[in-house]
């Protein structure tokens, strides 16, 4: 008996001893699989989240493809406005494509203010501000045109709560191309001459001529706007005809035009020689069926407009743009994760709508386009 009691008195610690570390291996044991666990449910969800964005970001492409392709469609349309289809996307509900959504807006930049281009009166007209008209111009002689609309934070005595109420209005790109309605090259009237000018404008010799003879009355001898055209003894059919056809230059586009099918109220009212109760009236007219303006000329038979003050606005609107700024915003049903691909596309004269500023942004368009290399193309 002795002997027996001392054996259990000798195995009871060990028994003990195996116990506890039995115990403790079971502990660490679980321990690392509920850290296992869970470092496989972060993957998991990282997983996800990194498929969300990536499934975002090709709805986002798809939307703003058709954006583009909804341009190319209407490109043989004589002049932009509200009877396109891309005019009023951002009214429409959002596109259903596979498990998600896309919201397509396509916005003219010819509808909104040129910072590089607009002048110092222009610019004080829209902002009110006739000091911070200065400033900006005073930057743009010094340094040159603004590549994005952030820069004009970067300007003396102004910042982003001074831009932010006209950002949406406002651009650092648009162009027109230099083609009348019919897209034909426009006439140059500062180069060709009197035979050239009476075939392709299909006018008279000495209508012709009458335009050679005042041209070389100006300083230069050269027409600075096409509104000059008023001061020809020319009939006033004839300068209506011809004012779409013709150019003062050679530039395959032109910057800065405002189109007046497509512009707010806020930018007309800054245009020269063009007063509220015109622009009132050319907004009641576009609202119209075939309200729109095929060319600018046609300002001319609106009540109060003067000669004057139409060779003071013609060289600054269009009818018909070629940039175009397009924002997708696109998400999946159900789930948090959304992409938004900002982007301007150029309408070409000859071929298919191109990427001419092409980049991804996760803020909405007054910031403009946040470039990134690797989603170009």
């Amino acid at each position: 008996m002795p002997a027996a009691s001392s054996l259990n008195r000798n195995r009871n610690p060990r028994q003990g001893a195996a116990l506890i570390l039995a115990i403790l291996a079971t502990t660490i044991l679980t321990v690392l699989a509920v850290g296992l666990v869970e470092v496989v449910r972060v993957e998991i969800i990282a997983a996800r989240s990194d498929f969300d964005r990536l499934q975002t970001r090709y709805l986002a492409k798809a939307g703003f493809n058709i954006g583009r392709a909804l341009l190319m469609y209407e490109d043989n349309t004589p002049t932009d406005g509200p009877q396109d289809v891309w005019y009023s996307l951002q009214e429409e509900a959002p596109l259903a494509l596979g498990e998600g959504w896309c919201r397509i807006e396509v916005v003219d930049a010819c509808s909104l203010l040129n910072v590089n281009t607009a002048d110092g009166d222009m610019l004080a007209a829209f902002f009110k501000d006739p000091a911070m008209a200065d400033t900006i111009v005073s930057w743009r002689d010094k340094y040159g045109s603004f590549q994005s609309l952030g820069e004009l934070t970067l300007l003396p005595g102004i910042d982003e709560d001074a831009i932010a109420p006209y950002a949406a209005l406002l651009t650092v790109k648009s162009l027109e191309a230099n083609t009348s309605v019919e897209g034909k090259k426009r006439i140059n009237v500062n180069t060709a001459d009197n035979s050239y000018m009476a075939t392709m404008l299909k006018i008279t010799p000495m209508e012709a001529q009458a335009m050679l003879r005042y041209r070389r009355t100006l300083p230069g001898k050269v027409f600075t706007s096409r509104g000059q055209l008023l001061h020809v003894p020319l009939p006033s059919a004839v300068v209506q005809r011809i004012f779409d056809q013709i150019s003062v230059s050679d530039a395959e586009y032109l910057p800065g035009r405002v189109n007046i099918n497509t512009a707010p109220k806020e930018v007309l009212l800054a245009l020269p020689g063009i007063s509220p109760q015109l622009v009132e009236t050319l907004i009641s007219r576009r609202s119209e069926e075939n309200g729109t303006f095929r060319s600018p000329a046609e300002l001319l038979d609106m009540p109060g407009m003067t000669s004057e003050d139409f060779v003071a606005l013609s060289e600054h609107v269009c009818t018909k743009s070629s940039t175009f700024i397009i924002e997708a915003h696109a998400g999946l049903d159900g789930r948090p994760s959304t992409r938004t691909l900002q982007g301007m596309v150029l309408r070409q004269t000859e071929g298919p709508t191109a990427p001419l500023i092409y980049g991804w942004s996760e803020k909405p368009r007054p910031t403009y386009i946040q470039i990134d290399s690797a989603d170009r193309g």
